[in-house]
């Protein structure tokens, strides 16, 4: 039996689509329509390797993207926000082959074509389902720097008699906060509409900048209602006396619900909308036969992050990223000249920076 690799740098052929919708734990980073909102947002190439037998059949895949920055070429797998990438296969059907043959054919093939095309640095994120891939990176991958995110998702039963039976999954305080939006009679709709898209990116923008953070620009959510099927994401808007007063970002691919943008307008929040909205989204998920709710990677050091996310019935499932420098001069650059030379692309921790006391 022969195993081969073959690189996709076009738009996936009909089996692969296949593969990838066919693997209930392939994330929505691994789909076509992602992959080309990467493309248009970020600016970047985006390819992907897969691994055949000798009838054809395709055992696993390596996506992979590349931005051409300032200071040569990086790749991720994946970049951008939640971007699970790296090895993915199907646990049920290896065709008789070691899953550590089919992470090394892959990952040997990626890293072969890195360094052929002279990129300046790699990041590989594993992801929070394949713990094998993990093990494999952590043992027999080179790589500079490593760090560690806690993927928590919450398992969605298979079927739910009335709300309360749901409710009861969750921790206090949610099932009060869900309690107190219902009693304030706050309404909760799914739209696709322009309007709620802007409503979104404007609260999402004060909210983080309130704490000093970076928000998402606009051009990211007008890529998601333009190259994202309807079917595959949704807005969530909760309104009081017909006035949006939060909203809620959310992806479907497989059997998996991406919980990736809220927002909720500051004066509302004690009213407890954005509780009422994920509990809506869950049951609405629950009835469509999704069965995992992604809330995406914590640090360890986000302890009332990852507590609030721990109370929705969150499961931890760590993954982590490997970062290999090829171009030691990097490490000489400030976290600002960096961001600004590969936008939406993980190259290396700041911490490890030479310059980044500079910007403490």
């Amino acid at each position: 039996m022969s195993l081969e690799v073959f690189l996709r740098k076009g738009p996936f052929a009909a089996e692969e689509v296949s593969f990838f919708s066919g693997l209930n734990k392939a994330w929505l980073y691994y789909s076509e329509p992602y992959r080309n909102l990467l493309e248009q947002y970020a600016g970047c190439q985006t390819i992907c390797f897969f691994l055949k037998d000798e009838k054809g059949n395709i055992l696993g895949a390596f996506p992979l993207a590349v931005s051409m920055g300032k200071y040569g070429k990086v790749a991720n797998s994946l970049p951008y926000y939640g971007s699970n990438g790296s090895v993915i296969f199907d646990k049920n059907n290896t065709a008789g082959y070691m899953v550590e043959e089919i992470i090394s054919r892959l990952t040997e093939e990626v890293i072969a074509w890195i360094e052929k095309e002279g990129c300046v640095a790699s990041n590989f994120v594993t992801h929070p389902f394949y713990p094998e891939v993990s093990d494999w990176f952590s043992g027999n991958l080179k790589f500079d720097f490593k760090d560690e995110r806690i993927g928590q998702i919450t398992p969605l039963p298979v079927e739910i008699s009335n709300d309360e039976s749901l409710v009861s999954l969750f921790d206090d305080p949610r099932p009060r906060n869900i309690r107190r939006a219902l009693k304030a009679g706050i309404k909760v709709r799914k739209s696709h509409d322009e309007a709620d898209m802007e409503f979104l990116f404007r609260v999402h923008k004060e909210n983080i900048e309130s704490i000093g953070g970076k928000a998402k620009d606009y051009r990211f959510f007008e890529s998601v209602s333009k190259l994202i099927p309807r079917e595959m994401y949704g807005v969530w808007v909760a309104e009081t006396e017909g006035k949006p007063i939060a909203a809620l970002l959310l992806f479907y691919f497989n059997q998996t619900i991406e919980y990736f943008t809220p927002a909720t307008l500051h004066e509302y929040r004690n009213l407890q909308p954005s509780s009422l909205l994920i509990f809506e989204a869950m049951k609405e998920g629950v009835k469509s036969g999704f069965t995992f709710w992604n809330w995406g990677g914590t640090w360890k050091t986000q302890t009332g992050v990852y507590d609030f996310k721990k109370k929705w019935g969150a499961q931890d499932f760590p993954y982590e990223y490997y970062c290999r420098i090829y171009d030691k001069s990097l490490l000489n650059l400030t976290a600002t000249e960096l961001g600004d030379a590969y936008p939406h692309f993980y190259v290396l921790p700041f911490s490890a920076l030479t310059q980044s006391h500079e910007e403490k």
